[in-house]
């Protein structure tokens, strides 16, 4: 898709091209193709619907997923388009590229939940960057499986009491996505 993707394109005819294409790669059906073009405002990395504007130079977002073989998925992706990034965001992209090398090297059997939020955070204000908080708790992500948002989340244990064990963590365990 961001092969064919142009300026001035609408967010709407990137998310059914993104919906064709999910669709022809043997998706059982469309859980979401949200396109968020931040265009000179900077990024921003909220989702949202499609709307029917032109995509501007800077930076285009999508957060798209799709139901296969009875599993779902859900994958953001971004690109820049008519401009080369600042440098500014270079670094917010290499802070957000280790976040996800810090998660594969913590996620294991028996770690805790809060474990990850402590060694993400200390990564990201490593990198003179903050965490981003969503109602003042930090939020890493969330699990996918047979349904759109399985359960837990990348939250704090202390908002998930019914994972938690008998010393109120929620473990990563085999199995878990």
């Amino acid at each position: 898709v961001y092969d064919v993707i142009e300026l001035g394109m609408s967010e709407v005819d990137v998310s059914r091209m993104v919906c064709q294409f999910m669709l022809e790669e043997g998706a059982d059906r469309l859980s979401h193709a949200q396109v968020m073009a931040e265009g000179t405002s900077g990024i921003n990395l909220l989702s949202s619907d499609a709307v029917d504007r032109p995509i501007e130079a800077g930076w285009v977002h999508l957060d798209i997923g799709a139901k296969y073989k009875r599993y779902m998925s859900d994958i953001n992706r971004g690109i820049f388009l008519g401009r080369e990034p600042t440098q500014d965001e270079v670094k917010l992209y290499e802070v957000r590229k280790g976040i996800n090398e810090v998660m594969d090297r913590t996620i294991k059997p028996g770690v805790s939940i809060e474990h990850l939020i402590d060694e993400v955070t200390e990564y990201v204000e490593g990198g003179d960057c903050k965490l981003k908080t969503f109602a003042g708790m930090a939020f890493l992500g969330h699990y996918i499986g047979m349904e759109p948002y399985q359960h837990p989340n990348l939250i704090p244990s202390s908002v998930q009491p019914e994972f938690q064990n008998d010393d109120g963590e929620v473990l990563f365990q085999k199995g878990m996505m």
